[in-house]
């Protein structure tokens, strides 16, 4: 942290803290006061008697300076605690509530903001009288807006943030989550701004005090000082130089620590929050038999309401998982992978809507209410999001995130839940857990955050596990020890698990079945095994493609699919792959292919029979590696003694090195 703050940060902590401390023992120091007259000879320079020397009427300008800084200062400090304090209620209101409340708070904010302030002080102090008070409140009242504004944008990030919203799947109170969760967060930035905010005031009042609208002589403030000496610039020089230094210097010192603690303040969007309304249309729901598994996904549909049009990020998706398996979802940016895991927990924003079944152990979730989801997710649904650092609170330690689900759901007390919480983080592989449980996210590395996130989905022992991509931002020795972590954990508790991810060596060697995924739909799904080893859907083919291989040679040109994504608002007639298909036929620009059986299930009008001689396509591409026994114990550390055999980056090592050969218009530049 020292580091990070820097050298000019400390100083100017020093500095504020030493006029901070001068203006508050002015009365003590031993100074001439401020107002007494001949204290020295007039317009006298520095000199040891007078460190700043004296004005014109012979009194120590050091004097004056230091007690000009409890006007400059007092209302600084004043104007800003003013501010806030009407502010930010206000801003936090908008940004927690939105809706109607945040367009009416914002409308008259954008009004007040709009307003010239200059205008607004010169006539209120003229008007009201030129004395301390009335400065304060003019200043604290025209930095409302902007407070205002500040609050609303910090709240409106961390709002979104999956603690956040864990809190309020827990059932925790509006009243509640703003101050454990919303305030502490939102308080560094507004920190930041507070001095920024000082810095602005002093500059403002100094002005005010130079145009003798401040607070009247013979009481002194920095403004005023300035104004005072320039009458004597020519022949003394200092009177008018010490109090701008010294306004200078503060001023500065205010800038150089609110911009730093800005640079702790920066916070990054989830864009998760649970739905709140639902859209003005309804997407229709068909019944289907339910089947005797642990989870059984039927026709979902997920549709957002924007400005442009019905985005359909999930249409149609149907799916059976049973216990113990590992059915894994893969698709390109943008295909819908995390949407579907979030529309089967229902966690979607607000302008959207959800159609189709998703039933668990027989009991149809979408029929629930958000109380009665509050009693699944945590006791059977657990999530691991993708991650970690915005999972966890960065204000809270370990121990009171881990233990929470456990008091909550579980009904532990204190002591019961922290000692369950040291024995989950020993299970997951953290060493010391007790000490853990003492210290802050930002203290730990990529792969303990993860761990810990892990422990608290499967804190109320799940019987289904979401991980959305889970190892996106570890380095590869890390991702391992997950996703082994992960593997033990389903064998040992027999649970299903539900597996993001982009990397196929990761899906080939860990899934049972997979669901490939493009444009919302599920254009492949099976057994990975079968999947891998027998690609129907060209999609699929070009995904298995387009993975690096080790038996390429040195500085060879990476396979890319051509194209891009369709727009999910308009979505071209027919199959939503052909444009970037290199074997498609009239017949996939009318009609959308359904869903076909042979082995596995693909969505292709002319599937490609990789095994069928003549038909120009590649050999078999066989199962990249063996699954791992279950057995394997998980490393108890994110720098394992020795590093594990690394799986190859696709694990496709007997396919020929050469390309694909495809029609000359597959390779055409997208």
């Amino acid at each position: 942290m020292r580091r990070r703050l820097g050298l000019g940060f400390w100083t100017a902590t020093c500095w504020i803290g030493l006029v901070l401390l001068a203006a508050l023992l002015a009365d003590v120091l031993p100074f001439a006061r401020y107002d007494e007259t001949l204290a020295g000879p007039p317009q006298s320079g520095p000199s040891l008697a007078h460190p700043f020397g004296t004005d014109g009427l012979g009194r120590d300008v050091l004097s004056r300076v230091v007690y000009g800084a409890r006007v400059s200062l007092g209302v600084g400090v004043g104007a800003v605690l003013l501010g806030l304090g009407i502010g930010a209620p206000l801003g936090i209101l908008a940004g927690y509530r939105r809706k109607a409340a945040d367009a009416v708070i914002m409308a008259v904010n954008d009004v007040a903001q709009a307003f010239p302030a200059l205008v607004f002080a010169l006539a209120v102090v003229a008007f009201a009288g030129a004395n301390l008070r009335n400065v304060l409140i003019v200043l604290g009242v025209l930095g409302i807006p902007s407070w205002v504004r500040l609050i609303r944008g910090a709240t409106l990030t961390y709002a979104e943030r999956e603690f956040v919203l864990a809190a309020r799947v827990l059932g925790t109170r509006d009243g509640r989550i703003l101050w454990r969760e919303i305030v502490p967060n939102v308080a560094v930035p507004a920190a930041s701004y507070a001095f920024i905010g000082m810095a602005v005031v002093v500059v403002a009042e100094g002005s005010l005090a130079f145009l003798g609208l401040s607070v009247q002589a013979p009481t002194p403030t920095w403004g005023g000082l300035i104004n005072e000496g320039r009458t004597l610039m020519e022949t003394a020089p200092h009177v008018v130089l010490a109090p701008s230094v010294v306004m200078f210097l503060t001023v500065l010192s205010f800038n150089l620590v609110g911009d730093r603690l800005r640079s702790l303040a920066d916070v990054r969007e989830s864009g998760l929050e649970p739905a709140r309304q639902a859209a003005a249309f309804s997407l229709p729901t068909t019944t289907h038999p339910v089947r005797d598994c642990l989870l059984q996904v039927e026709d979902l549909r997920t549709h957002f309401v924007t400005p442009r049009g019905v985005v359909k990020a999930v249409d149609g998706v149907s799916f059976t998982l049973e216990r113990g398996k590992t059915l894994a979802i893969v698709g390109e940016s943008g295909s819908g992978k995390s949407m579907l895991i979030r529309s089967i927990l229902g966690l979607l924003p607000g302008a959207s809507v959800r159609g189709g079944n998703v039933y668990l152990s027989g009991d149809d979730l979408t029929t629930y209410s958000s109380v009665e989801m509050r009693s699944v997710l945590g006791p059977k649904l657990g999530t691991v999001f993708q991650d970690p650092m915005t999972a966890l609170n960065p204000v809270r330690t370990i121990g009171t995130q881990v233990t929470e689900p456990l008091r909550v759901h579980l009904g532990m007390g204190r002591r019961q839940a922290r000692a369950e919480a040291v024995r989950l983080l020993a299970s997951v592989g953290i060493p010391d857990p007790a000490r853990m449980l003492r210290r802050y996210p930002h203290q730990l590395s990529g792969g303990m955050r993860q761990r810990v996130t892990i422990a608290m989905a499967l804190s109320c022992g799940p019987d289904v596990l979401f991980a959305d991509e889970p190892t996106t931002a570890l380095d590869v020795t890390i991702q391992d020890q997950v996703l082994r972590l992960l593997h033990r954990l389903r064998e040992e508790r027999d649970m299903a698990v539900v597996l993001v991810s982009h990397d196929l060596s990761v899906v080939a060697r860990w899934a049972d079945e997979v669901i490939v995924m493009y444009a919302g739909k599920v254009v492949e799904r099976g057994p990975a095994a079968e999947v891998f080893a027998r690609a129907r859907m060209p999609y699929t083919e070009a995904l298995l493609q387009a993975a690096p291989r080790l038996t390429d040679p040195v500085h060879h040109r990476l396979r890319v699919i051509p194209g891009r994504p369709p727009d999910l608002v308009d979505l071209p007639q027919g199959c939503a792959f052909r444009a970037r298909c290199a074997y498609a036929e009239e017949r996939c620009a009318i009609e959308a292919p359904p869903l076909f059986e042979d082995g596995h299930q693909y969505a292709c009008w002319y599937p490609r029979d990789r095994s069928a001689p003549g038909t120009g396509a590649p050999s078999p591409i066989p199962l990249p590696v063996t699954r791992e026994p279950a057995a394997e114990p998980a490393p108890a550390a994110d720098e394992p003694a020795t590093a594990p055999t690394p799986a190859p980056a696709t694990g496709f090592d007997d396919e020929p090195a050469t390309p694909v050969t495809t029609p000359r218009r597959s390779r055409k530049r997208s």
